[in-house]
């Protein structure tokens, strides 16, 4: 698990526990010279240049979604950052909120609230910041939070359900290399934190995911590790007195008789967990009697951890290489309440001359029902995090 790989999604992981069915708008971050978007129930992402008559097909409700955090490439972190609140029924931008430095993670809650962790000029601590979407007007409402300032890099942020709790996963350094594992939840309204920690003997470990369940007391928390204690994910009761961050209840682990997977997606009933087929060289498994392949998106039942497979992306013959090209599923930026919806992003391998050329698609995934959902595409590099 590298740095890059965590940071790649972050923020879908830290609000997939956060969102209710049919709730929901986006929050999107742009690359370096490129506007944000939030966008709304019935809402298309666009940017300032166009505006996209799209509608949602289903009511998923709202998506804050950030592009991959912008490589400054050594210049200065720029002293503030403007996102759009975009209508999706209207393509046309709603209101705007501007954050005092570069917005480097973002997440939400099941209230219509987002959350942003900045980078400020001159700084080399993290503040943290509520958006909310005005009740009319142009200007979204964004106000500082008690939460203490972070020195520290944090890899994935998540929020409570109602709001009024934190989650951060921060890397350790250990000589020369850094891993995500030390836990910090804090409290929206006063700023009191709690820490867990992992043990020194397990320093070449690394969370790789984590996500509020919806009784706003348990958070989901996947271990990735080469050895002892097995790669899992976790249920930590963050209302328990145990300081341990390896303390919580295993649940399911991260290598199966359905293949090997860096982390889970759960539901936030706690009832669902989805896992995709990520790395070429598996290894792979089965589920259901079907051999599992790279794009695979497997659902799992957490209480008996049978699979299943709920998605297989299509896969093409390279002529040129005679080979077969698979496609390649991210972890869903979006998973509702009971599991049975969830966006997924993929890119499909198609013929481009002679080459095979990975185009970027964007579905709802309904029951087992595909819906495309194209306007949505320019997600398939990003990271994204929703709220109602």
């Amino acid at each position: 698990m590298t740095t890059v790989e965590d940071r790649l999604r972050a923020a879908t992981r830290a609000a997939a526990g956060t969102v209710l069915d049919d709730s929901a708008p986006p929050l999107v971050l742009p690359r370096s010279g490129r506007n944000a978007v939030l966008t709304g129930r019935g809402a298309a992402l666009t940017g300032r240049r166009g505006a996209s008559r799209a509608r949602w097909i289903t009511p998923l409700a709202a998506a804050a979604s950030v592009i991959s955090p912008t490589d400054h490439g050594g210049s200065a972190v720029p002293a503030r950052e403007t996102i759009d609140i975009v209508s999706t029924a209207t393509g046309q931008t709603a209101a705007t909120a501007t954050l005092p430095g570069y917005v480097y993670r973002v997440a939400a809650d099941s209230e219509g609230r987002f959350y942003a962790s900045v980078v400020q000029r001159r700084e080399s601590v993290a503040r943290f910041y509520e958006i909310r979407l005005p009740a009319s007007g142009t200007a979204a409402t964004v106000t500082a939070l008690h939460v203490p300032a972070f020195s520290g890099d944090i890899s994935y942020i998540a929020v409570s359900p109602d709001g009024g709790k934190l989650a951060m996963a921060t890397y350790v350094q250990h000589g020369n290399t850094a891993d995500v594992q030390d836990l910090t939840v804090a409290s929206t309204a006063t700023g009191s934190e709690r820490r867990w920690t992992t043990p020194r003997q397990y320093s070449q470990g690394s969370v790789s995911g984590i996500a509020w369940l919806a009784d706003g007391r348990t958070l989901a928390v996947s271990w990735y590790g080469p050895s002892a204690p097995q790669s899992f994910l976790r249920l930590l009761d963050t209302a328990a007195p145990d300081s341990a961050l390896l303390s919580g209840r295993p649940v399911l682990p991260l290598s199966n008789a359905a293949g090997g997977f860096s982390d889970f997606i759960i539901s936030p009933n706690g009832r669902l967990l989805v896992g995709t087929m990520q790395y070429p060289k598996g290894p792979f498994g089965v589920a259901q009697g079907r051999a599992t392949r790279l794009g695979d998106v497997i659902e799992f039942s957490a209480r008996t951890g049978q699979p299943r497979i709920a998605f297989r992306p299509p896969a093409v013959w390279d002529k040129a290489f005679a080979m077969t090209e698979y496609s390649h599923c991210y972890d869903p930026p979006w998973i509702g309440n009971s599991g049975q919806k969830m966006l997924l992003t993929c890119t499909y391998p198609r013929p481009k001359g002679q080459d095979i050329a990975s185009i970027p698609h964007t579905m709802l995934l309904d029951h087992g029902r595909v819906i495309q959902l194209p306007w949505l595409d320019q997600l398939a590099q990003g990271m994204a995090a929703f709220g109602s």
